[in-house]
């Protein structure tokens, strides 16, 4: 790979990483859309075959920083998740008290 088609590729992951979860699965799509069909055609025709080594290794590392989006995502519905069950159990608690309030009357 020439330095220029190099440093084309780099500045296309570097725009990959800045997308959103949707936009980069759907980008995602396409590019394995992409590689399939020439996987397919590559098995009669050798410049596809080449092209879709090519589109390997671009998917590979789009899905390493697919997987960095992926657990972030995670985390941050883990970390949301955590937050409303301790807001549940803060109210349960509340009305517990209102209750017990109730009784002392």
């Amino acid at each position: 790979m020439s330095s220029a088609s190099r440093l084309r590729y780099e500045k296309y992951l570097e725009e990959y990483a800045k997308k959103d979860y949707i936009e980069a699965l759907d980008i995602l799509k396409i590019e394995f859309g992409d590689f399939l069909r020439n996987a397919e055609i590559g098995k009669n025709v050798s410049f596809c075959g080449l092209k879709a080594r090519k589109l390997s290794i671009k998917l590979r590392d789009m899905m390493k920083i697919f997987r960095e989006k992926s657990l972030e995502l995670e985390n941050e519905k883990r970390k949301v998740k955590e937050k409303n069950e301790k807001n549940k159990n803060l109210i349960k608690d509340e009305k517990c008290e209102d209750i017990n309030d109730f009784d002392e009357f």
